[in-house]
């Protein structure tokens, strides 16, 4: 599990310079989000991301970044698919539960999915649990 340093640091990245908003505290569900005006991501996305979510559920990381690289792929508008596979990629890359032992390339690949996830929707209104990160 990430330590709370990593995941005020990584929420620090993404919100970039603004303060950390209140879910990325240990054990908060986040503040309510209102209801997505975009498209809602294909059906096959939606069956990718369920499926990359058990699997993160599991613990199996590499099988749930597998899936949520193909959400993206059948879906490339979808915010979720990205803020899914940044998820996956940043609880990979810190699953030692140490920052100086964090693997790079994922540490690398979550910062530019998040960003990715950003830039479809901004104010992540289409994340439907952004407290899990």
């Amino acid at each position: 599990m990430p330590s709370a340093i990593a995941v005020t640091v990584l929420a620090a990245v993404l919100f970039s310079g603004t303060a950390a908003p209140a879910f990325a505290a240990k054990g908060s569900r986040g503040p309510k989000r209102p209801q997505s005006r975009k498209a809602a991501p294909k059906p096959s996305a939606l069956s990718l991301l369920a499926q990359g979510k058990d699997n993160m559920k599991r613990l199996q990381l590499s099988a749930a970044i597998q899936l949520f690289q193909r959400a993206t792929e059948t879906d490339g508008a979808s915010a979720e698919a990205f803020f899914e596979l940044g998820n996956a990629y940043y609880h990979r890359a810190f699953q030692r539960g140490n920052p100086e032992k964090a693997d790079a390339d994922d540490a690398t690949q979550a910062v530019e999915s998040f960003q990715t996830a950003l830039a479809l929707d901004p104010a992540l209104t289409s994340i439907r649990e952004p407290y899990l990160l």
